[in-house]
Parts: structure tokens; C-alpha cells; sequence
């Protein structure tokens, strides 16, 4: 019986540190110190000490990559890339935005029109 307590618990303990190593596969464990070709970065977010992972980090997604980069977001160069990308998205929604009243009120007038010309 002891014998089999034992198989169960070494089991489950195996099963156990298994699944913990594996939530450490999405984390960053360390930085590089720079991307050479900044142009390739699409995105980014943010990696956080929550219990999960062990270090604050920015995860940049390059174009052409499967894994993303990690970065230290206090060296001023991550921060500069940042910025860039949330300016570049703050423009794409407002480009969007624009676009999108501008095809509703385009609507509205060809439905208007189509209207007018029924009466």
C-alpha cells in the first residue's frame, strides 16, 4: 500500500512540475539589447510579474517571426518603439474612424438618392 501511495505521489508531483514549467514556456526569462531592424516590429505587449512570469518585460512581434523579442521596457529605446507603435495605432483607428463615417454618410446620400429618384 505504501508502495502505492508513493507511485501516485510521485505522479502527480511529476504531472505537477510539468504543467507549472510549462506556463514558464510564454514567459520571458531575460532581454535582448537591441533589434537591429526596427522597422520589422508590427506589435508589442506586456509581460507583468503576475506568478506566472518571473521578470517585467515587452514582447515585441517582428514581421516574418513566429516567437516574439523580449526587451526590458525601462531601457529607453524599448519606450521609443512604444510610442512609435501607439501613434502608428492611434492613427490607423482614426484613418479607420474616418473611413468609416465617410462610407456611412456615403450610404446615407446613395440611399437618399435612390429615394429620390423612386418618387
Amino acid at each position: 500500500m505504501k508502495f502505492h501511495a508513493f507511485v501516485f505521489m510521485l505522479l502527480f508531483l511529476c504531472t505537477y512540475l510539468s504543467l507549472v514549467q510549462g506556463s514558464y514556456a510564454n514567459c520571458c526569462l531575460g532581454y535582448v539589447n537591441e533589434i537591429k531592424k526596427k522597422r520589422y516590429i508590427v506589435s508589442y505587449t506586456m509581460q507583468e510579474t503576475d506568478g506566472d512570469c518571473n521578470i517585467r518585460a515587452v514582447l515585441f512581434k517582428l514581421k516574418k517571426r513566429e516567437q516574439p523579442v523580449c526587451a526590458n521596457p525601462n531601457d529607453h529605446w524599448v519606450q521609443k518603439e512604444m510610442r512609435r507603435l501607439d501613434l502608428l495605432c492611434k492613427k490607423l483607428h482614426n484613418m479607420l474612424l474616418k473611413w468609416h463615417t465617410l462610407s456611412q454618410v456615403m450610404h446615407m446620400n446613395h440611399h437618399n438618392s435612390c429615394l429620390f429618384t423612386e418618387r
